[in-house]
């Protein structure tokens, strides 16, 4: 519940200091009713006639809460933030003496859309003179009670207008709160986001490395200064719902004994405050965009294994027993570390609630929700069809349990809640009260319980949460509640109103989903694929956080960092380039070398697939494994069949058989008869060679025997008969 502060120290609050009091005018046609004014909102900023740059700023005493006899009080500023000076300009102060009888009227005024709301009737008037360079100027108007001429409670337009040289130059809108005494009190729920800016790690790099906070981050931001510590009061001194984002409570527990104290001590606080609490999607994630983009189911962590290191945690104690048997000793090699589920852990009162993207989700994505398991949806106003402006804020939308958050009263809060200056918080606290007040004055019967919800980025003007719900809650007719009380308010029926994600969201969500399926069917080959996809998956769902919701061009070049890493590391892994390979024989090898610069040992399988049947691959696939940053040579056997240039299909696989990598082609010149013709053409030598040794050794006996045969001369004489 939110604790009203004394009118007094709000009175106080919005004192703002007077240079000049105005007296009253009287009635009569005020100069802006019939000028073109240009579309203003509290604090305007426009180009004058002359070029110059104006900003018109009102804000109405008392946040414009006014009963009988009282004067309405409005403090104007005008700041020239050009080079040249103002002349002499009036400013007036005009109303409707009729009262608004609907939010959008009032919304309708506010943001200066058509015509159909004025404010006709001049009530005060003062000059100015000249306004220098860089000079900001304060006008403090009084107008007597006598002066405003309301006849029933309710809520009133006020016009601030600027006028120099008969053109206006400046404009500002407000509202004022006539009478309204509270007797129908508006029950106003509010959820706030307790998240970190997108940039956690380094500010100066566009996107996230693993999705988690660093150490050095969360000392600063949980210092007593710091951006959590200063959500964090805020929220529990106003009494806000509070979701709460997983991101933090893991980031600060998977550092073990390395976490910052100032970090231990930011837990210990959230764990003792008031509030009601829920998880928010880890980084606060848009969980539709990836449903809109194609995915089957809701983004969520898969581990923080990656992230942890062992030696900062302590071994288990040893297991108690009741002295009839030794304790079971520590083991030394099993340290405390967090598992998934413990790292995300917390005790919310309100567990099951989702909070998507406002105004991003269609049927099928409520559908989804529901069956993940919320039990509640908040869903902006935007989103819903068929529901009366005044109805409670819980609803059944197509069977689904809903809170609908007022998108009209949250862009207020957001305004005041965010505002860089008192003087623009002042005037965005009174547009809010005012858009209270009506729906106040307007119910028939009791007031209805709404919820409003604060911005999901971290606000870089300010953040005056508290401030802006004290000063709110003052007001007789509006009284904080919790998120519970608005969920078990009466519902009323309504339906889906497709709100899908913008064109450019869904393209880019489109290509990191393909992006990951990628990296999941890479990680097959990795040593530990878990590390790689946890990490990926974790980067992945702080690119999807709200917060970049309103920053485009940060999210575009966010986004676009994330596919080039993905890229970089599907592409780490691949088939070297290659020259002509010849084979000379009728067998043998075809070598290919494939790199790894990816941060893990792989394992791949190189399939080799011949174009023509010149070659037979004798082993199809050969499994290696590559160190990071070596290059490995894989000898896939192979046999020819006969002469030719082959073209081989080279490629990489898991051991599933699933491609991994582009393929590649390398071309073999093969030479099947070189070996036979040699053996032929040696073999014959073989045979010239004998058949030559042959011939001479016959032709050398011959001679040999012709010497041995001839007749020899004797000189032995023959004895006669």
């Amino acid at each position: 519940m939110i604790v009203k502060p004394f009118g007094a120290a709000i009175a106080l609050l919005l004192g703002l200091a007077g240079t000049v009091i105005a007296g009253p005018v009287s009635a009569s046609p005020s100069p802006l009713a019939t000028a073109a004014l240009p579309a203003a909102t509290s604090t305007t900023s426009l180009a004058a006639a002359t070029g110059d740059d104006i900003a018109v700023n009102v804000t109405p005493g008392n946040l414009g809460s006014l009963t009988d006899g009282d004067q309405l009080r409005l403090t104007v500023t005008i700041a020239n933030s050009s080079a040249s000076s103002i002349q002499i300009a009036e400013v007036t102060a005009s109303i409707n003496r009729a009262r608004l009888t609907t939010r959008n009227q009032l919304d309708t005024w506010f943001a200066a859309t058509d015509a159909t709301v004025s404010a006709p009737s001049s009530i005060a008037r003062e000059t100015v003179s000249a306004i220098n360079p860089n000079e900001t100027r304060t006008i403090q108007l009084a107008v007597p009670a006598s002066s405003l001429g309301f006849t029933s409670a309710g809520v009133y337009p006020v016009l601030i207008g600027v006028v120099s040289n008969g053109a206006v130059i400046g404009s500002a809108r407000t509202a004022v709160v006539w009478k309204v005494d509270g007797s129908k009190v508006v029950k106003l729920a509010v959820a706030a986001p307790l998240v970190v800016p997108t940039a956690v790690v380094d500010p100066t790099t566009p996107a996230p490395t693993s999705g988690l906070i660093d150490a050095a981050t969360l000392e600063s931001y949980t210092a007593p200064d710091g951006l959590l510590t200063t959500q964090l009061n805020a929220m529990a001194r106003s009494g806000v719902t509070i979701g709460v984002d997983p991101r933090i409570l893991a980031s600060i527990r998977v550092l073990g004994t390395a976490a910052p104290q100032s970090a231990l001590d930011w837990v210990e606080r959230l764990r003792f405050v008031s509030n009601d609490t829920f998880p928010l999607n880890y980084a606060d994630a848009d969980a539709t965009l990836m449903l809109q983009a194609g995915g089957k189911s809701l983004v969520e962590p898969t581990s923080f294994d990656f992230a942890i290191d062992a030696g900062r945690f302590a071994t288990p104690e040893p297991t108690p027993t009741d002295g009839s048997a030794p304790a079971a000793p520590a083991d030394p090699t099993q340290p405390q570390v967090p598992t998934l589920q413990e790292a995300l852990a917390w005790n919310y009162s309100i567990p099951s609630v989702s909070w998507p993207t406002a105004n991003a989700v269609t049927k099928s994505n409520l559908e989804s929700l529901v069956n993940s398991g919320a039990s509640t949806v908040i869903l902006s106003s935007g989103n819903v069809t068929q529901r009366s402006p005044l109805a409670n804020a819980a609803a059944v939308v197509d069977t689904a349990n809903v809170v609908v958050a007022d998108d009209s009263l949250s862009g207020l809060l957001n305004d005041a809640v965010t505002a860089p200056s008192l003087a623009d918080w002042s005037a965005a606290t009174a547009r809010l009260s005012a858009a209270v007040a009506i729906t106040s004055n307007v119910a028939r019967s009791g007031a209805p319980t709404l919820l409003a919800t604060v911005g999901r980025s971290w606000p870089t003007t300010g953040y005056r949460l508290e401030q802006t719900l004290a000063a709110l809650n003052s007001n007789p007719w509006v009284v904080g509640t919790s998120l519970q009380t608005a969920i078990t308010s009466a519902s009323s029926p309504g339906s889906i109103a497709d709100r899908p994600e913008t064109a450019d969201r869904l393209s880019q969500a489109t290509l990191m989903r393909a992006a990951e399926v990628r990296e999941n069917r890479f990680s097959a080959i990795v040593e530990d694929p878990l590390a790689l996809t946890a990490e990926r998956r974790l980067a992945l769902m702080s690119l999807l956080s709200n917060a970049w919701v309103d920053d485009p061009d940060g999210w575009d070049a966010a986004t676009d960092a994330f596919l080039d890493e993905s890229q970089a590391m599907v592409s780490s892994v691949k088939i070297a380039e290659s020259s002509t390979v010849t084979l000379a024989n009728s067998s043998g090898s075809l070598p290919v070398s494939v790199s790894n610069s990816y941060t893990q040992p792989v394992t791949v399988y190189v399939q080799v697939r011949p174009q023509t049947a010149l070659i037979a691959v004798d082993e199809p696939s050969v499994k290696i494994t590559i160190e990071p940053g070596s290059l490995h040579k894989a000898q896939i056997p192979v046999q020819s069949l006969s002469n030719g240039t082959v073209e081989l299909t080279v490629s990489l696989a898991d051991e599933l058989g699933r491609i991994v990598g582009t393929p590649t082609e390398i071309k073999m010149n093969v030479h099947a008869d070189w070996e036979s013709l040699g053996t032929v053409i040696f073999g014959a030598f073989v045979v010239v060679i004998f058949g030559i040794g042959i011939i001479r050794t016959i032709r050398k006996r011959r001679r040999r025997a012709g010497t041995v045969d001839a007749p020899e001369a004797t000189t032995d004489a023959t004895p006669h008969e």
